[in-house]
């Protein structure tokens, strides 16, 4: 929704009107305060960092509205802010800022609706779990001086190569007999061979990344949120959509040596780690028979071999439990979504063992992601048919002195249906 913030007063205020290009990151959460940013043209993403991890969209920034509003208070910023579509941004210093809330009400009252709105927003996204695959930010220092593992290590079944002539492109996958495998099978999915270029749908950009394993570089396909269109959801957040799913897209996976991460992580690996990524990947790709390609749009079993190799290289990392229980718990969405209930149960179970990990880990997780911990713990037993190890959870995430009104709202529903349950 379009707010009033008075903009031909903001105008007044400053002649400061950079251009950004698509795709360009022009500030991240966490960055010290900068400036408030009005929108004369384009379009802006704002993206926040879950406490599972995930990388959710907070909405489009459109001409005419304001991101940046943490500079107000000298706040550290909330979100990423992710050019869409190449824009001319109004750059405000704080203290004009501040004047402006002084002197123009309809400032004064736009912005606190944006804030209403994000607070919302949030509110939504807490509950949902959605996952919207966020631009890979810039990792610190040059990938290049790590100590990896030569690229002579990796045997890949092919060199894919990148098309320089159209960088959103999508390539042919081939059916592969990875779909129904269970955990601790061996097969899995190989990169598929080049095939001709062709362009991606509207719903879809993508972004150059280089892989910090084998320095191999590709172009990681992501979903626009605009393309998201949710149709229902479940208990545990399991949604369906309308179209694209975004769980596809959740992590990305080099197509060369099969390095998988969320894409908040996937330039993140210490020198340590990505030594210890090398000889896994290596075992890895020799366990490796059907095609998948994992360049352009993923179907279903592109979206379940990401997933797996995502867990694969998490176990080698030093991470946090909630992120490998979050990857496990998707796995067991899919696995719903394609029907196959012992895989959703195999992998339910996991979920449920990590997001217990993710409970005792220290540093512990924040109050509130700290209540939805427990409440997924209570859906998870109650679909594994531990209705007394899921009423106890519900009762400490109904205790919890920061749990939400959504999470509390559920939390009463899921208790009802397993009562419900256990009287017939």
């Amino acid at each position: 929704m379009t707010r009033e913030i008075d903009l031909q007063a903001i105008l007044q205020t400053t002649q400061r009107r950079p251009r950004a290009r698509a795709g360009e990151v022009l500030v991240r959460e966490g960055d010290a305060p900068v400036a408030v940013f009005v929108v004369l043209a384009g379009r802006v993403e704002l993206r926040k960092t879950t406490p599972r991890g995930d990388a959710v969209s907070l909405g489009v920034v459109t001409p005419g509205e304001m991101f940046g509003i943490e500079a107000l208070a000298n706040l550290p910023m909330g979100s990423t802010a992710v050019v869409v579509d190449d824009a001319t941004l109004l750059v405000i210093d704080a203290r004009t800022a501040l004047e402006l809330l002084v002197r123009r009400p309809r400032f004064t009252l736009g912005l606190l609706q944006i804030l209403c709105d994000r607070v919302a927003t949030l509110e939504r996204q807490a509950a949902s779990g959605t996952v919207m695959a966020a631009p890979e930010l810039p990792p610190t220092g040059a990938v290049g001086q790590r100590m990896l593992p030569p690229r002579s290590a990796f045997t890949p079944r092919s060199t894919p190569a990148r098309a320089a002539a159209a960088p959103t492109t999508q390539r042919t996958p081939a059916a592969a007999s990875a779909a129904n495998a269970h955990p601790g099978e061996t097969k899995e999915a190989a990169p598929a061979a080049a095939a001709p270029a062709v362009e991606l749908p509207k719903e879809f950009w993508t972004k150059h990344v280089v892989c910090p394993v084998c320095a191999a570089d590709f172009d990681a396909v992501h979903l626009r949120s605009e393309a998201v269109r949710l149709k229902e959801r479940d208990s545990d957040f399991c949604e369906r959509y309308h179209g694209y799913n975004p769980v596809h897209y959740a992590v990305y996976v080099c197509p060369e040596c099969f390095y998988a991460a969320y894409p908040d992580d996937f330039g993140t690996l210490s020198s340590k780690e990505a030594v210890a990524m090398g000889s896994a990947l290596a075992e890895l790709l020799e366990s490796t028979s059907a095609q998948i390609d994992f360049r352009g749009i993923r179907d279903h079993a592109a979206a379940t071999a990401s997933l797996r190799f995502a867990v694969h290289c998490y176990q080698r990392r030093d991470a946090e439990a909630r992120k490998l229980a979050g990857l496990h718990h998707r796995l067991a969405w899919l696995a719903r979504e394609g029907s196959d209930a012992k895989a959703e149960q195999e992998h339910l179970a996991q979920a449920r063992d990590a997001y217990r990990a993710a409970l005792d880990q220290r540093p512990p997780l924040d109050g509130r992601a700290e209540a939805t911990a427990m409440y997924l713990l209570a859906d998870i037993n109650a679909r594994l048919g531990e209705a007394a190890e899921a009423l106890r959870w519900l009762e400490a995430a109904a205790k919890h002195p920061e749990v939400d009104k959504t999470i509390s709202r559920a939390a009463q529903e899921l208790r009802q249906t397993i009562r419900e349950r256990t009287r017939s």
